[in-house]
């Protein structure tokens, strides 16, 4: 399976400088998933596949929806995260007994029956509603990621399937009752960001940002990218430290220095004192190579 060996995320940020991938904020605790961004391109490696209540994992998808018949089967998992900025439900599902099926009307995000909010036959041009197979080959894939917009609120009917293929024929994995419960209520962010912008000056860039009030603020962390849609890698070496309050804001500036010239992306992750992200942007910079 596609577990075996893939790299688990630490909470919060990344501490390391080979990390790939903006981890996750909050670890899901249903019926609230983990807050957080998530890139939906078919490359599952930035979720965090823990099931402990330390990562992204929500709810097992059960044979035929129920779990309650006899010898009940789990056939597929389901992760979430919910990035409050935007908006923006992301899901992965991957497959469990066997590999998920190439049947684009029965692979989806429906709100009880009949709202739907993404299925298999959406595009995959990173604007929600979004969708992408995961390991597609031959009519199978190992699972699928998606994207949809949601607004924040208390929803007792999120329905998510997938045809699988178990026990030698075509299979439903449907989370429990085909309605469960997901809570997506954000607190207010800790800082108020009044701008965020990128300059070039040759190989270097030069990020500023100002902000209007911080409010347990713990700092800051860049992230950049060569694509609008990532994966984007963490270019501070350590947590550039909160200088605002709760009364006023701050300035702040940070040069980095890529590799090669050319275009780039960049976000901005303010953390607050109890771990929670947010992140900013993107913005984009075209650097060129000195004369």
């Amino acid at each position: 399976m596609l577990k075996t060996g893939m790299k688990l995320f630490a909470l919060i940020f990344c501490i390391t400088m080979n990390c790939q991938y903006i981890s996750s904020a909050f670890a899901a605790s249903p019926p609230v998933p983990t807050f957080g961004t998530a890139t939906v391109d078919g490359d599952p490696s930035e979720w965090n596949l823990a099931e402990d209540g330390s990562g992204d994992f929500f709810a097992n998808m059960w044979r035929a929806g129920d779990s309650q018949k006899p010898n009940p089967s789990i056939d597929a998992k389901l992760y979430l995260r919910y990035d409050c900025e935007n908006e923006i439900l992301y899901a992965l599902v991957l497959g469990e007994t066997g590999p998920v099926l190439e049947l684009p009307d029965d692979n989806f995000i429906k709100l009880g029956n009949s709202t739907k909010l993404v299925d298999g036959n959406d595009n995959n041009d990173g604007t929600p509603p979004d969708f992408a197979w995961i390991g597609l080959s031959g009519g199978e894939a190992e699972g699928w990621e998606a994207s949809v917009s949601l607004a924040q609120g208390t929803y007792n009917n999120l329905n998510v399937h997938a045809q699988v293929f178990a026990d030698d024929e075509e299979q439903t994995a449907a989370v429990d009752g085909r309605a469960i419960d997901l809570e997506v209520l954000c607190e207010p962010n800790a800082v108020e960001l009044t701008s965020f912008t990128a300059t070039a000056y040759e190989d270097e860039v030069l990020l500023e940002w100002e902000t209007a009030t911080e409010t347990d603020n713990a700092g800051f962390n860049i992230y950049r990218a060569k694509y609008k849609r990532g994966p984007y890698i963490m270019v501070n070496e350590e947590l550039i430290e909160a200088k605002g309050d709760s009364v006023s804001g701050a300035s702040y500036s940070y040069v980095d220095i890529p590799e090669r010239s050319g275009r780039y992306f960049y976000k901005l992750e303010d953390i607050d004192t109890n771990g929670k992200s947010t992140l900013h942007g993107p913005i984009k910079v075209e650097t060129r190579a000195s004369e």
